[in-house]
């Protein structure tokens, strides 16, 4: 006698449903609820890459808009594949690897797009933890499967989420400012970072979410009702040793501006691009260095910034 269908089996008869034109909303709804729980073991979510199953995932654009909950499957799947992909370096094809980085960024997508158009799906993602599994995929080094790919369109994605939402409606709904930042610094750390995981439009995007952070924590006003606030983005950049990190950033473009002026505009990088890139690195800085002064220099900035206080008002029109 046939016994109990194997995790594998069940999901397997989820994708099904999904890819079948003909299911009904309840059905294809309770085969996003069903796979939701068999993906949480990582050995399944690995496995569900290998079976074909996030393409019809991904392409469930109206079902995951009506099922916000299930939003975080798809950076679990994408955190999961990510790892799996570094642990078989060396013995998967370079096909499946490419495969994999692609349905990866579908995935991204296809939940960028929901959450950008969405207020709901917004709020949703938040309640379920879905902020925390995106700064972890920011976070992850390529040695642990950090994809560049990916982590480009999760730092837009995070830049974009601020500036819809305001850091401090993230931070009650699980937005770690303090992550955030160090995400970002991480990517931005030219000192640390290999040169083969440095990348231009990486650390463009890193920068604007910093930009991002500092703008949302500059239009923050204290609390009605006495609590506590986020700590502003500036304290957190300051206190991890940001404007030291950015700095290093930017003296390397700038070589690099003066190298590419130097051979002409049919080598290297284009000096002006670099040269814009060298301003959000000022940008940053300059935002920085003001609340710092504020407070009355380093030593000062967590103890008067750490209850609200915002930065020097700007133009918002910077973004």
């Amino acid at each position: 006698m046939k016994g109990e269908p194997t995790e594998a089996e069940l999901m397997q008869e989820a994708v099904a449903i999904l890819r079948n034109a003909s299911a009904t909303q309840e059905q294809q709804g309770n085969a996003l609820e069903a796979l939701r729980y068999l993906v949480e073991p990582i050995d399944n979510a690995n496995n569900l890459q290998g079976m074909g199953g996030l393409a019809p995932v991904v392409f469930q654009e109206q079902l995951l808009g009506d099922h916000p909950e299930a939003l975080p499957m798809l950076l679990h799947l994408l955190s999961a594949g990510s790892r799996a992909g570094s642990s078989r370096a060396g013995t998967s094809s370079e096909g499946d690897e490419q495969l994999a980085a692609e349905a990866g960024a579908k995935a991204l997508y296809c939940l960028s797009a929901i959450l950008r158009l969405s207020a709901p799906a917004r709020s949703a993602f938040y309640q379920v933890g879905g902020l925390p599994t995106l700064q972890a995929l920011l976070a992850a080094p390529a040695a642990q499967g950090g994809s560049l790919r990916l982590k480009r369109k999760a730092l837009t994605l995070l830049a974009d989420l601020v500036q819809l939402d305001g850091a401090a409606q993230q931070g009650t709904a699980g937005l770690d400012q303090g992550a955030a930042v160090a995400a970002a610094l991480q990517l931005l750390d030219v000192a640390a970072l290999p040169e083969c995981e440095q990348d231009t439009d990486m650390q463009e995007k890193a920068l604007l979410v910093l930009l991002a952070l500092l703008d949302s924590g500059s239009r923050r006003g204290g609390s009605e009702d006495g609590t506590a606030q986020p700590r502003p983005a500036a304290v957190l950049i300051a206190e991890a040793g940001g404007e030291a990190i950015v700095q290093r950033l930017e003296d390397a473009w700038q070589l690099q501006a003066a190298a590419a002026a130097a051979a002409g505009e049919e080598e290297g990088e284009d000096p002006s691009f670099l040269h814009d890139l060298v301003e959000l690195c000022r940008r940053v800085r300059q935002r920085v260095a003001a609340v710092r002064q504020q407070a009355g220099g380093a030593a000062g900035i967590a103890g008067s910034l750490g209850g609200g206080r915002s930065s020097a008002p700007h133009d918002s029109s910077e973004l």
